[in-house]
């Protein structure tokens, strides 16, 4: 009872605790739902890097990452990604004990093609996990589908893309499920700045909800994204995004605050393609979270090695 009268007395009493083992044991297990949902939260952004694009332009710059287009006869497609990196700050909240090292791998499966040739379609699951080296990590395992639509709107640079998703979010050992589902839609523009830079920014609303009722919330979100060919197989890429999020009910009978929170990133990447099944990248990035709920506040540095595998049939 006395963790529980912490957080009912008015949050600028609320004292700065010197690490997470408080609240780990608080009731409710306010830290542990900040820090599933921001798991969940890269899961879905991950569906950017694996959902439908537009049909790929005859102009467009060699060597640039993304999704390879798929002839009729090649819709299916099998993919894997190894990777190791490190994180600044891997609870993702104010109480910040400190970066680890990790490792993380993604298996891929699924459809992607055009129909009617006017409308792209995409079907995924995908199933991942991350491993933190320090215990006081959250290492985590997860698995997830998304079903996505998208067509050019016309002859203009523009695209609409949409996507429901839905999955389970677990802990290191496969324990403390977190259900997740939702949808979003999104509107971008693609522009070719002379011959080997690509430009596209974007804007996207997305829903969600979660078995972690407090957790539930929708975000409206601005992104750019840039890449640049430096050589034939070889290009560098800068993306930045902001995104506004508001929560349904987080705690608030508990914590008396309605939690809304910016949260800004950006990053600068490196990719190489050796072939259309065999790519590596590397990046390095920062990502900071303002939050009217102090405890999810935080910001971190992010750096990471990818080696990606993708075989269409």
């Amino acid at each position: 009872m006395k963790i529980l009268k912490l957080f009912i007395v008015p949050m600028a009493c609320l004292p700065l605790a010197p690490s997470g083992t408080a609240y780990g044991q608080a009731v409710p297990d306010i830290q542990n739902s900040i820090t599933q949902d921001s798991q969940i939260n890269e899961l879905i952004r991950d569906q950017d890097r694996i959902g439908v694009r537009p049909e790929k332009d005859e102009n467009e710059i060699d060597g640039e990452a993304g999704i390879y287009v798929l002839t009729l006869n090649e819709i299916f497609y099998v993919g894997a990604l190894a990777g190791f990196g490190y994180s600044g700050n891997p609870l993702r909240t104010s109480d910040d004990v400190g970066g680890s090292f990790s490792t993380n791998i993604t298996a891929t499966a699924g459809v992607q093609t055009r129909l009617g040739d006017t409308i792209d379609f995409g079907l995924n699951t995908s199933l991942s996990g991350v491993e933190y080296f320090k215990n006081m990590a959250p290492s985590s395992r997860s698995a997830n589908s998304a079903v996505s639509f998208g067509t050019a709107l016309g002859n203009t640079p523009l695209y609409l893309g949409v996507n429901a998703f839905g999955g389970f979010n677990y802990d290191g050992s496969f324990n403390n499920s977190t259900s997740f589902y939702g949808s979003s839609v999104s509107l971008s523009a693609g522009f070719l700045l002379g011959n080997k830079t690509y430009f596209r920014p974007g804007i996207s609303f997305t829903r969600q909800w979660s078995s972690i009722k407090e957790n539930n919330n929708k975000s409206l979100g601005l992104m750019i994204n840039v890449t640049h060919a430096i050589a034939p197989k070889l290009n560098i890429g800068l993306s930045s995004r902001i995104t506004r999020t508001q929560f349904d009910n987080f705690f608030e009978d508990v914590t008396f605050v309605e939690r809304k929170d910016w949260q800004y990133g950006g990053r600068v990447s490196a990719t190489y393609v050796h072939n259309e099944n065999l790519t590596v990248s590397v990046s390095t990035g920062y990502e900071k979270r303002d939050s009217t709920f102090f405890l999810s506040s935080y910001d971190s540095f992010e750096s990471s090695m990818l080696l990606s595998a993708h075989l269409t049939f």
